[in-house]
């Protein structure tokens, strides 16, 4: 065999394999447990931001958490004397037992039961979502009540016990909700267990009941995995007292623990975080999902690390850690405009494209992109499989990452972030609801100016390559588009102030 032949054969296994990878990847996608996994914390979404509002209004509004001169009642008080004043950390805090530190405490804990109430019960909320979505993937009749034997037994596995109902059972949850589902549907597709009751029975109670046998088994053998770690802990007396023992605890103990302590120190989460990066924009650039992939696995360890980032501000450091893999993280410092950072290219490409099939789609593609909804360009430019692009496309993510990990864990410049916000939400105005700090919002911006210096000699590129092929060109007119922008603004004032 010679050389040649040798290399075509190399590259053709080479390309077996990515085709293989690539294959398995999309069917990793929609695997029943990982979409059950996938959109039972989509659902748990709105929780959660709504919990965030409830912190964005502790530390925006009322100033919570040491964030008095970002609040809206900082910014009020600082010119009233005696109310706020600036400690020997040279952070500015309300003056203890004033009018404004008064208002903060009422405030905040007004907003503070949302916020409680919702991350503390997380793992409770988490198994009902992701319980109902694994049962309406297995076509279960009543996915409602088959989501509440989910949560039944959830509370086996934990054994009631009330710290494990928080970001602690969050694995617990995971294992509860897909056994049960697994088991629930074997018993309810046996007709044999179906309850049938008379024709007068009330149809709320009929239905409850006809599942009542499927309901005793599935909880019967949740009980028969937890009776070994009863018997052992009562067998073994010497173990320490308390309800916190059984296989919840087990788990947390032996699996979740070493797993989550990742996120508790710099490397491990700056390693999570570079994966996620990369991989969700690479699966994309190859036209799958990947943030459909990989969302299954990372979001429980994000959420967590959020939990940790609130709870480490909330004691002063005394619990949690400080985390940059937070769920939130990517969405205000590293997705802007989407995976890919697309809205950089948005605007370096009405900068500098002359393409103008790029120039068009990027006008009607840009707008989206703004509330970082990048469809229209992943497949209009397109982006998907575009050679033209895969480096920036690909590296910005993991640089941008790598940049917020640094000013967040190693400088300590940056607040950690504390709020999980929309998906949706712009550039600079997710980075500072996202940590409550105006630093926030510069190394935001700074973040995208980076994309957009990346994405820059890549569009230039692109124009050589478009001119040598005979695409068709635009020229730029850098001056008329001022002039037409500025004639626009000062058209606007003059009829304004005629119309008054």
């Amino acid at each position: 065999m010679n050389s040649k032949t040798q290399t075509n054969s190399t590259k053709e296994k080479m390309k077996h394999g990515w085709d293989v990878f690539i294959m398995r990847m999309g069917k990793l996608a929609e695997q029943r447990h990982m979409s059950s996994l996938r959109d039972g914390f989509a659902l748990i979404v709105p929780l959660i931001i709504a919990a965030s509002v409830g912190v964005i209004c502790m530390t925006f509004v009322f100033g919570w958490w040491d964030t008095v001169s970002t609040s809206i009642l900082g910014w009020i008080t600082m010119g009233i004397p005696n109310q706020t004043v600036t400690n020997a950390g040279g952070t500015i805090v309300f003056v203890n037992g004033s009018i404004a530190h008064q208002i903060s405490t009422v405030g905040t804990f007004i907003f503070y039961t949302i916020w409680k109430g919702i991350f503390n019960y997380l793992s409770i909320f988490v198994t009902l979502t992701i319980s109902y979505s694994f049962a309406r993937i297995k076509n279960i009749k009543d996915p409602f009540i088959a989501s509440l034997i989910g949560l039944g037994g959830f509370m086996i596995f934990s054994y009631g016990s009330a710290d494990m109902f928080g970001t602690g059972g969050m694995l617990v949850s995971i294992l509860a909700s897909l056994l049960s589902m697994e088991l629930y549907s074997v018993f309810e597709n046996n007709k044999k267990l179906e309850l049938n009751l008379p024709a007068g029975v009330p149809p709320a109670v009929a239905r409850s009941f006809s599942k009542l046998f499927p309901t005793i088994f599935t909880l019967l053998i949740f009980i028969a995995i937890q009776a070994p770690f009863i018997i052992f802990r009562h067998v073994f007396t010497w173990l320490p007292t308390g309800d916190a023992f059984g296989i919840g605890h087990t788990i947390s103990i032996a699996v979740q623990a070493p797993f989550m302590s990742l996120i508790e120190n710099q490397t491990g989460s700056l390693s999570l975080g570079l994966v996620y990066a990369t991989f969700s924009a690479l699966l994309w650039f190859f036209g799958i999902h990947g943030t459909n992939v990989l969302t299954a696995v990372f979001s429980p360890v994000a959420l967590v690390a959020l939990a940790n980032n609130q709870l480490y501000l909330e004691t002063g450091g005394v619990d949690g850690s400080i985390s940059a893999f937070a769920d939130g993280t990517n969405d205000a410092f590293v997705f802007f405009g989407g995976v890919g950072s697309t809205l950089a290219l948005v605007l370096v490409g009405l900068l500098f494209s002359k393409k103008a099939d790029t120039r068009e789609i990027i006008k009607f593609g840009g707008a989206p992109a703004l509330f970082n909804i990048n469809e229209p360009l992943i497949f209009g430019v397109p982006l998907i499989l575009n050679f033209k692009y895969v480096v920036p496309f690909i590296i910005i993510q993991p640089l941008l990452f790598f940049i917020t990990w640094f000013a967040i864990e190693v400088l300590k410049w940056v607040p950690p972030v504390i709020v999980k916000i929309p998906w949706t939400t712009p550039v600079g105005i997710g980075g500072f609801l996202a940590t409550s700090s105006w630093q926030g919002i510069i190394l935001s911006l700074m973040n995208f100016s980076i994309a957009c210096l990346i994405y820059a000699p890549f569009v230039l590129i692109a124009n050589k390559s478009a001119k040598k092929n005979g695409e068709e060109l635009v020229s730029i007119d850098y001056k008329g588009g001022w002039q037409k922008f500025t004639a626009k603004i000062t058209n606007k004032k003059v009829v304004k102030k005629g119309g008054e």
